[in-house]
């Protein structure tokens, strides 16, 4: 009956039918400013969705952008600020295939792949050659396939297989062995990239072989290494992989046998070890 669960400060669920349902800090919205401790249902006929701390977004299947909650930096993306949160998902335009909510901002890939962005920017995660608020969507790369993003670095796949990054990537988290910051996209040499996950200062990617990377910090190792000095270029940490994650200070590997790996901080249980102990190699 679930087709995809979302988590932070909220806990969204998306139904096979397509109905979004919603539960945790407000807004949630569902018109109210009220904290729901049980799933109250926010929308239906939704493909995919996402949510950041101040803003929240969905498309439906038809293409259909709506956004809710704050907007006094223009994450939104309705191509204005305001200091009154809106309750309820309200739309902002047609013609979108996928949605990314960071911290403050916002990415959109519209139907012609082109990337845009809007919000609260300060470590150029925005992507657009500017730190600082971005009230008006800004188009920042063409050909996008898929996008991942953190509230510090970002990551873009074209569908030629190029992969871009930008944003604060002092730890070596996109994988180019720099400790440089990019307030634009980036081009960094790594092939046969069919997937990647953006953590905190960490970041994990997926071949086509099924090989799973990782770059970026290894504190609390979360980058899956053997030990918390971390690494600056894409190490290999797992193979026969399907599937990846990043749970902000952890990364989770889904293998082909259909076995779950995790580690990096488990200090609120999140890897599901049974314990609050950090888990240091998967």
């Amino acid at each position: 009956d679930v087709q995809d669960v979302y988590g932070q400060t909220k806990t969204y669920v998306l139904k096979n039918d397509g109905s979004l349902w919603g539960a945790g800090l407000a807004p949630i919205g569902d018109g109210t400013n009220l904290r729901r401790p049980s799933l109250v249902k926010v929308f239906e006929n939704v493909k995919t969705a996402s949510f950041g701390v101040s803003v929240s977004a969905l498309v439906t299947n038809t293409g259909d952008l709506y956004t809710w909650g704050d907007n006094s930096w223009g994450q939104l993306f309705n191509g204005e600020t305001s200091g009154e949160r809106t309750l309820l998902p309200t739309y902002v335009r047609g013609g979108v295939k996928e949605v990314v909510c960071v911290l403050d901002g916002i990415f959109v890939i519209d139907s012609n792949d082109d990337l845009w962005s809007a919000g609260n920017d300060n470590d150029g995660v925005l992507g657009n050659g500017a730190v600082g608020t971005t009230e008006v969507p800004t188009l920042i790369l063409s050909n996008v396939a898929k996008v991942s993003a953190t509230s510090g670095h970002a990551f873009a796949l074209l569908n030629t297989g190029e992969l871009y990054a930008w944003g604060n990537i002092g730890h070596g988290q996109s994988g180019d062995s720099s400790s440089l910051s990019y307030d634009s996209p980036t081009l960094f040499n790594l092939d046969n990239v069919v997937d990647f996950e953006a953590g905190d200062d960490h970041s994990v990617f997926l071949l086509a072989n099924g090989d799973a990377l990782t770059a970026g910090t290894g504190r609390d190792y979360r980058a899956l290494t053997a030990s918390e000095s971390g690494v600056s270029v894409p190490t290999l940490v797992k193979k026969n992989v399907k599937d990846i994650s990043t749970l902000g200070f952890g990364t989770i590997l889904l293998t082909n046998d259909n076995a779950v790996w995790g580690a990096g901080s488990n200090t609120r249980g999140e890897l599901g070890t049974g314990t609050f102990s950090t888990v240091q190699y998967p």
